[in-house]
C-alpha cells in the first residue's frame, strides 16, 4: 500500500511569461529556466530537501530518479 509514504513533486505554473515561451517554441531547458527563475521548485531538488528532512534515503532517490 501507500500508507506510510510521501510525495516528491514537481509543479510548474504557466505565467503570462511561461506561457509567451511555449507560444514561441521554446525549448523545455529554456522554459525550465524560466519557472525556477519565478520560484519554482524541480524533481530533483524537491527530492532533496526530502532527503535532508528525513523523510526518505539517497539511495530511494537514486533509485527512482534513475527509473
Amino acid at each position: 500500500g501507500y500508507h506510510g509514504r510521501i510525495g516528491i513533486f514537481e509543479l510548474i505554473l504557466v505565467s503570462s511569461e511561461i506561457e509567451q515561451a511555449i507560444v514561441e517554441g521554446l525549448d523545455a531547458g529554456a522554459i525550465e529556466k524560466i519557472a525556477v527563475k519565478q520560484g519554482a521548485i524541480l524533481l530533483y531538488p524537491a527530492a532533496l530537501e526530502a532527503v535532508k528532512r528525513g523523510d526518505s534515503t539517497i539511495a530511494e532517490l537514486e533509485r527512482i530518479i534513475n527509473e
